[in-house]
């Protein structure tokens, strides 16, 4: 006759009575929590995490789990134990595109190049992943690429042609390119002078026109006049700060021929014009 103890009782896994999402929706490569909730669970028995449907694809166990789904999901979770599997509850997670956003939109940089510590540009984002930014023209740096904003630096235009190029921001499944574009090295002014009228008398009222083509905004004008038998000029006329492209002296014509120069600076740089008026006697 043998005799034995009583037979240890299994327990038994009880049903989950509601499973919750920490949002309903996410952006891709977005995290997100999984809870369930329901009777306290016997020692032996576990909350088990599917995706695909009850019992499919293991997700994880627990009374919460973090998923990143890369699709709009639907993910189930039970009460299990070596006897028994409850019925699942579900919970859904939507999937939404990101978004990637720049301000300004379009980077516009003068031929002389960005600032030393560089140029910024706001970042809008919805993704969790890093950004990443690249850029294939060697006179364009990228300094620093976070979520929030990117920092460049570009070189100085050397060239006349304006230049562009494109950053290209990347993260989260989406893709933004910034357009940088950089205005050329303005030419050295050119200057052209007219006189009127044409026939000239001593007493003549004459008007002179200096006009500038090319150079930049703010103009200067240095106005001399040399008369007949002198060996030098003589200011009669200087102006700085117009931003319109030319100029005029109103002279009276003395008896004898003289000659008029005007020297127009624009950003450093000079053009001269002269002019020799005969004087009709």
């Amino acid at each position: 006759l043998t005799c034995s103890g009583p037979v240890p009782s299994v327990p038994y896994a009880p049903e989950p009575d509601t499973a919750w999402a920490s949002s309903p929706g996410i952006n891709y490569t977005c995290p997100v929590q999984l809870f369930v909730s329901g009777p306290e669970l016997p020692s032996g028995t576990s909350w088990t995490w599917y995706e695909g449907g009850c019992g499919h694809a293991p997700a994880g166990s627990g009374e919460s789990i973090t998923v990143t789904p890369p699709v709009s999901s639907t993910y189930y979770v039970r009460g299990e134990s070596p006897v028994n599997l409850t019925p699942c509850k579900e919970v859904s997670v939507s999937v939404l595109e990101n978004l990637i956003q720049s301000h300004p939109y379009r980077v516009e940089v003068p031929y002389s190049g960005s600032p030393a510590d560089g140029i910024r540009v706001s970042l809008i984002y919805t993704g969790c992943e890093p950004l990443d930014a690249q850029v294939s023209a060697d006179w364009v740096t990228i300094m620093d690429c976070t979520n929030e904003q990117l920092i460049i630096v570009v070189e100085e235009n050397l060239s006349e042609q304006i230049r562009t190029e494109n950053i290209v921001v990347t993260g989260g499944g989406t893709t933004l390119l910034i357009p940088v574009s950089q205005e050329g090295k303005p030419l050295p002014p050119e200057l052209s002078l007219h006189v009127e009228p044409a026939a000239i008398t001593e007493g003549t009222f004459v008007t002179i026109t200096a006009t500038v083509e090319y150079g930049t905004a703010p103009y200067s004008f240095l106005w001399e006049r040399k008369l007949s038998g002198e060996t030098g000029f003589s200011t009669v006329k200087e102006i700085h700060g117009l931003t319109e492209p030319s100029d005029t002296l109103p002279i009276t014509a003395p008896a004898n021929d003289f000659t008029i120069r005007c020297t127009v600076t624009a950003e450093g740089k000079t053009a001269v014009g002269e002019i020799k008026i005969v004087v009709m006697n």
